[in-house]
């Protein structure tokens, strides 16, 4: 019988996706933050010098939601004290990620 994951480990499985993308398709130096109580999950440093502070979003059925409103407060405000741009990584039952601009709204490339 297979073990099942919580949804602490799914969440962790998501973030190293996203993390294995980033750096596969932009070659920019990717940290996890360890645990899950920062404001973001992911820091993105790239070459030219421009960081994205990245919050990861999943879900094993259909869409995952977006982030609280006091999440997005608070990823926003922290990429914005550290000169970044504010990420939300959303991560479907597919396996497919769309970046979303946290101040913008709109799909990144």
């Amino acid at each position: 019988m297979p073990v099942k994951k919580d949804n602490y480990s799914k969440g962790v499985a998501a973030e190293r996706r996203v993390a294995a993308h980033l750096k596969k398709t932009t070659s920019a130096k990717v940290k996890q933050n360890p645990g899950s109580r920062g404001a973001e999950d992911l820091k993105v440093q790239f070459a030219n010098g421009r960081k994205h502070f990245v919050q990861v979003k999943s879900s094993s059925k259909g869409k995952p939601k977006m982030p609280t409103s006091k999440e997005l407060g608070r990823l926003k405000s922290k990429s914005t004290k550290n000169r970044a741009t504010a990420v939300i990584a959303l991560v479907d039952s597919n396996r497919v990620i769309t970046r979303i601009n946290a101040h913008t709204g709109k799909k990144m490339r």
